[in-house]
């Protein structure tokens, strides 16, 4: 059985960045949450919109099974705003040694 994350119905969930790391962060909160996936890069953002990962880190079925992520891209950012939590800017400032 998958873990799940718990408690935290309530939060506006925002990942920068769907690529390896990002995508399947965005669709784990995505399951427990409201989360906008952001992206730069518009083709990303569009085949993410109908199933399509180029990564390959989930199928058609998994992006089809997520039912509380939206994906954006940057100029978005009002999006970005009114979120109350992002973990990738926070994992990149640890990893970044802020």
């Amino acid at each position: 059985m998958k873990p799940t994350v718990t408690g935290i119905d309530n939060a506006r969930i925002a990942v920068i960045a769907l690529g390896y790391l990002g995508l399947p962060l965005a669709a784990e909160f995505g399951r427990a949450a409201d989360t906008i996936g952001f992206d730069i890069n518009a083709k990303r953002i569009e085949e993410l919109q109908v199933g399509h990962d180029r990564t390959r880190e989930l199928s058609a079925e998994e992006l089809a099974d997520i039912p509380r992520l939206r994906y954006a891209r940057e100029e978005r950012k009002p999006h970005l705003r009114a979120s109350n939590v992002n973990p990738s800017n926070q994992l990149h400032n640890k990893t970044q040694g802020s």
